[in-house]
C-alpha cells in the first residue's frame, strides 16, 4: 500500500511539473514574441516562436531580410542538398548554446515537446523544417560525435552509389572506401603526362586545391577539424600507384594559417 501511495504521489508530481513547464513556456513565448521580429545576422530574421499544444511542439520561425540576394538565399535553403547535415548543424548549435537556452530546453523536455526550426520565404511558404525530439536535444556534447559519425557513414554510403564519376578530363573517381573515422577515395588518372620528378610537387598543389575547395564545405571541414576524421586520396595510372596524400586536422590548421598570412 505504501509503495502504491508513493508511486501515485510521484506520478502526480510529474504531471504537476509538466503542467508548470507548459505554463512557463507559454509565458516565455508571449514575452519573446514582443521582441520579434529581429535580425540575428547573416541576413536571417528571427520572426516568431509558436507554442503548438496539440502537436506538442515549440516552433521557431525564421525568414530572410529583404535584399537583392534574398531569393537566392531562399532557394539555397529550399534546395539544400545535404539536409541531414543542416539538421545536425542546428542540433549542434542548440546543444552547445549553453545557458542561453538551457532553461527553455529543460522546460520543453519536461513538457514533452519537440523543437521545430522552420524557414519561410517572402510569400510565407515553409521552405525548410528541422525537428528535434527531446531525446535528441537532451544529448550531451560528447554524444554529438556519435550522431555525426552515423550521419557521415550514411552520407558516404550514398556517395559510394554514385561512383564511378568523372572528376575532370584526366581523372575518374572509381570508388570510396569507408573505414572507421576514415574515407579513402580511389582515382584513376589517364591520358596525362607528368615527369616522375615532378609528381610530388604536382600533387602537393592538388592537395592544396582540394583543401581550398572540398573543405570549404561545412561537412568535410566538420568531419576532419572537429570530429577527427581522416580523408585519404589515392591515385593510380596504368594500374600502378601514382600518388597519395591524406588530409587531417593538422593539414586544415596549417592551411588556414597559411591562407590568413597570404591575406595579410
Amino acid at each position: 500500500m505504501r509503495k502504491y501511495l508513493l508511486f501515485s504521489l510521484f506520478s502526480f508530481l510529474l504531471v504537476g511539473c509538466a503542467q508548470q513547464a507548459k505554463q512557463s513556456l507559454v509565458y516565455y513565448v508571449a514575452m519573446e514574441n514582443l521582441l520579434l521580429p529581429r535580425s540575428i545576422g547573416n541576413g536571417i530574421m528571427y520572426d516568431s516562436i509558436v507554442y503548438r499544444g496539440k502537436e506538442k511542439q515549440l516552433s521557431f520561425c525564421y525568414s530572410f531580410e529583404d535584399g537583392e540576394d534574398r531569393e537566392a538565399k531562399e532557394e539555397r535553403i529550399k534546395n539544400y542538398d545535404d539536409k541531414d547535415y543542416m539538421w545536425f548543424g542546428i542540433l549542434d548549435e542548440l546543444i552547445r548554446s549553453g545557458a542561453s537556452s538551457e532553461s527553455v530546453l529543460i522546460e520543453a523536455s519536461m513538457a514533452g515537446l519537440d523543437l521545430s526550426y522552420s524557414y519561410y520565404n517572402k510569400k510565407g511558404e515553409d521552405i525548410g523544417q528541422y525537428v528535434f525530439s527531446k531525446n535528441q536535444y537532451n544529448l550531451s556534447p560528447d554524444d554529438l560525435e556519435e550522431v555525426f559519425d552515423s550521419l557521415q557513414n550514411a552520407y558516404s554510403q550514398k556517395v559510394q552509389t554514385e561512383l564511378p564519376a568523372e572528376i575532370d578530363e584526366y581523372t575518374i573517381c572509381d570508388s570510396l572506401l569507408l573505414c572507421p573515422k576514415k574515407l579513402v577515395y580511389c582515382y584513376t588518372v589517364h591520358d596525362w603526362s607528368v615527369e616522375k620528378d615532378s609528381v610530388e610537387s604536382t600533387f602537393a598543389i592538388v592537395k592544396n586545391n582540394v583543401m581550398s575547395s572540398d573543405f570549404e564545405g561545412a561537412r568535410n571541414f566538420e568531419a576532419v577539424y572537429n570530429y577527427g576524421w581522416i580523408y585519404e586520396y589515392v591515385y593510380y595510372m596504368d594500374g600502378k600507384l601514382l600518388a597519395s596524400y591524406t588530409i587531417q586536422k593538422e593539414d586544415i590548421e596549417n592551411h588556414i594559417f597559411v591562407t590568413e598570412e597570404e591575406e595579410e
